[in-house]
């Protein structure tokens, strides 16, 4: 029996109709992407929370950093980082676990600290490190029943380790370390190249348009990043920071550059549940180095 097939399963025998539905309709897959902001979505259903946010673990920095949320301000979105060694989370065996807001006071603006009165953590996955994390408050008056609890759970195991399956192509793709565009064009060589100056603003925003609530900064680097992945063995790729990033193509490997951005659209599509269109990816290419002047007047402000 596959994931999709016990969730119905599991949910086809709650005694709550609601619930019933919310499970039952899931069916998102692990290879999709955006299958966190799914599975975030399916946990505010089955709860009613106003407020919530869930966050994806950073195993270098050891926090958990919030990649969607709905409700909370801007300052508390940019200062929630939930350190994987948090005192709330290492209380019980339990997935859904009460925890006092002034446990969160520097996560929160002043503001949401004065608004909050309840809030409850969600582990999602194994217990003892969690795939994601997902704080809610903004609870209904008529508190969590024992029939949501039970459902709870079984969205914590059954949907928690797709999570870090969605994940895995962009954790491998994350660029280490920092390197400045001279020294990273300087790294490729006498070898002649294309260079593909890619816009990525159209994809950014459809993905920000598909998934409500995804966090801007963490969009925009899952995005380089996904790109980073289909780019592969290829080429190599640098991001500029500023909508755009550089790929280096052996000269090559890049016969024909309108077919190569019909697959790149399309491949970047095809990876999310919700993203209807695929996207389109602007682009200007230029041979290297035989058209360095002309990438270095294009790109003044980097070199």
């Amino acid at each position: 029996m596959g994931l999709l097939d016990r969730v119905r399963t599991l949910g086809s025998n709650t005694t709550s109709k609601n619930n019933d539905s919310v499970l039952a309709s899931f069916h998102h897959s692990p290879e999709n992407i955006d299958f966190p902001g799914a599975v975030f979505r399916a946990a505010q259903s089955l709860v009613g929370f106003t407020k919530g946010a869930l966050l994806l673990p950073d195993p270098r920095e050891k926090v958990y950093y919030p990649w969607i949320s709905v409700g909370f301000d801007r300052t508390t979105a940019r200062r929630m980082r939930i350190p994987d060694n948090f005192p709330a989370l290492n209380t019980g065996d339990k997935s859904l676990l009460s925890v006092n807001s002034e446990d969160f006071a520097e996560m929160l603006s002043t503001r949401e600290l004065g608004l909050i009165k309840d809030m409850i953590i969600i582990r999602l996955g194994p217990k003892n490190a969690p795939t994601a994390l997902l704080l809610a408050s903004g609870l209904p008056e008529s508190g969590i029943s024992p029939e949501i609890k039970s459902d709870l759970q079984v969205l914590s195991t059954e949907l928690g380790g797709g999570i870090t399956q969605s994940r895995q192509m962009l954790d491998r793709s994350t660029e280490d370390e920092i390197i400045d565009l001279t020294e990273w064009l300087s790294s490729w060589g006498m070898g002649k190249a294309i260079l593909v100056t890619l816009d990525i603003t159209n994809a950014l925003d459809s993905l920000m348009d598909s998934i409500s609530g995804l966090e801007l900064y963490r969009a925009r680097k899952d995005v380089v990043n996904l790109i980073r992945h289909l780019t592969g063995r290829m080429g190599r790729l640098h991001d500029l920071k500023n909508g755009r990033v550089l790929i280096l193509f052996p000269e090559e490997r890049l016969p024909d550059y309108e077919l190569y951005l019909h697959h790149l659209s399309h491949s970047f599509a095809s990876l999310f549940f919700n993203l209807s269109n695929p996207p389109d990816f602007p682009a200007e290419f230029n041979l290297w180095p035989e058209e360095k002047k002309t990438v270095e007047e294009n790109l003044s402000g980097f070199f």
